[in-house]
């Protein structure tokens, strides 16, 4: 079942809250954000973590809006047996701007996910799996593989344009 995700910086903001509310003097946020936006998400199995292979999880912290749909994401893989196809987790929910950007990523919000980034760096076409990309898409994620001006095949979001 898909979800109809926000578009645009003002929809993000409806939707999901706005963490720039949450910002301390330093730049760092309240850890009060992480607390009302954020909710656990359980993995049908553990996953490496991208930057400590030999580390595995098995769960998530993603925005709590978003729980039950990268649980559904995440069972339909699963299910399917592709599962294997997902070598590593390489982050969710992170405190940062877009990387070259001043402006926030959707991963301070919790709404975006990265997934192989070893071999799915940005601005390369990478190999991410089709079937891991149109079972996201069918949940109603959006793909930065398919981003033109800065492809970005590790990303997966619940949002568009932005």
């Amino acid at each position: 079942m898909s979800h109809n995700f926000p578009h645009g910086l003002d929809q993000i903001v409806q939707e999901y809250g706005n963490p720039r509310l949450y910002v301390r003097e330093d730049g760092t946020v309240h850890h009060s954000w992480e607390q009302i936006a954020l909710g656990t998400a359980i993995l049908p199995e553990p996953l490496s973590l991208g930057w400590d292979l030999e580390t595995k999880i098995s769960r998530i912290r993603i925005h709590r809006k978003l729980v039950g749909s990268i649980g559904a994401v995440f069972s339909e893989i699963h299910q399917k047996g592709f599962w294997p196809l997902i070598k590593t987790f390489d982050g969710c929910y992170a405190w940062r701007a877009k990387r070259g950007q001043q402006k926030l990523s959707t991963h301070c919000w919790g709404i975006a996910i990265d997934l192989n980034a070893i071999t799915n760096q940005l601005g390369e076409i990478g190999d991410m799996p089709p079937e891991i990309v149109q079972i996201f898409l069918k949940n109603g994620w959006e793909w930065g593989g398919h981003w033109l001006s800065r492809p970005d095949p590790m990303h997966f979001q619940g949002c568009s344009g932005y």
